[in-house]
């Protein structure tokens, strides 16, 4: 019975000009692609329309890794700290637990055949969880009951819960949280209404006390006759406020018209904070008030009567 072209197996490497047609008994030398599993050359023969012995070439796929608490041996019986197989490979092992006794599995495609299980010891906790901005400041390899584990923050952030957990029966007890340190209050400006809170949200009251955390925001609107220099929003990060705006006070416009009186100097259009005009009546005419006028935060305060 013939077979098939070898060049059908998945990939396969062929070591030798193709043919179309094989018989029975016809041999060919190939190996398996670059990547895919075994590269050394070998012999497969042609057997009642079957190709034997069929190569193990893998697809390229990712490779098994080792499970926490799995031990790799070598031929010799030693333990050793390879965690990634690659592909087809066929490892021995030993669980790191009570059952300390040799085992055998085979990577394929990324996957443990058979499956490898390694049963916990009683009371053992597997290594600690992982804490996002955390430090774990206690090292260790074995967790027995009753075994603690500490933890810290990085600089910027605040670490919310115990900072001490305990193995116990075989489990952690609940981890802490590092979050980014909370802002205080905001500082007031003098020129502009009490800021409004973008995300109230971000507010939260400890101790009553309120905080504000990363992320939080705060916008600014200026009072009449002034305006804001720089951003109108502030924003909570690592613990401090971004840049609040300064405070400008804004140019008057034209000066009031007042009856029956004139005034002294040149007419400008716009007048600076501070500056001050004289009014002076006209024939027959009495002042009532000041004769001077202030320009100030916008408006001229004409209340002089003639």
């Amino acid at each position: 019975m013939p077979c098939e072209s070898p060049s059908s197996i998945p990939n396969i490497a062929l070591y030798q000009a193709d043919q179309t047609q094989f018989s029975h008994g016809d041999q060919v030398i190939c190996g398996c692609k670059s990547g895919s599993g075994n590269s050394k050359q070998m012999k497969i023969k042609c057997l009642n329309g079957e190709w034997k012995p069929l190569p193990l070439c893998a697809d390229p796929s990712p490779q098994c890794e080792l499970p926490v608490g799995v031990e790799f041996i070598s031929s010799g019986q030693h333990s050793m700290s390879k965690r990634s197989i690659g592909f087809y490979k066929v490892i021995r092992y030993r669980c790191t637990s009570a059952d300390k006794n040799i085992k055998q599995a085979t990577c394929v495609s990324g996957k443990w055949t058979p499956e490898i299980e390694c049963p916990a010891e009683e009371g053992v906790c597997p290594p600690p969880p992982q804490v996002s901005g955390a430090q774990q400041t206690t090292a260790g390899r074995n967790y027995r009951h009753g075994s603690k584990i500490a933890f810290s923050c990085a600089n910027g952030f605040r670490l919310i819960g115990a900072k001490e957990i305990t193995c116990i029966e075989g489990k952690w007890q609940s981890p802490p949280q590092c979050v980014e340190r909370p802002c205080l209050p905001p500082q007031p400006v003098e020129c502009a209404d009490a800021p409004r809170l973008e995300n109230p949200n971000l507010k939260i009251e400890i101790e009553g006390k309120s905080i504000y955390l990363t992320g939080a925001k705060f916008k600014y609107v200026s009072r009449s006759g002034y305006m804001l220099n720089g951003p109108t929003e502030i924003t909570c990060s690592m613990g401090e406020w971004t840049l609040a705006p300064a405070c400008l006070e804004m140019s008057c416009g034209s000066i009031p018209k007042v009856a029956n009186a004139q005034f002294e100097g040149r007419t400008k259009e716009t007048y600076e904070p501070g500056e001050t005009i004289r009014y002076e009546c006209d024939a027959g005419f009495l002042i009532v008030g000041s004769p001077r006028n202030s320009l100030q935060r916008r408006k001229l305060d004409s209340t002089a009567l003639l």
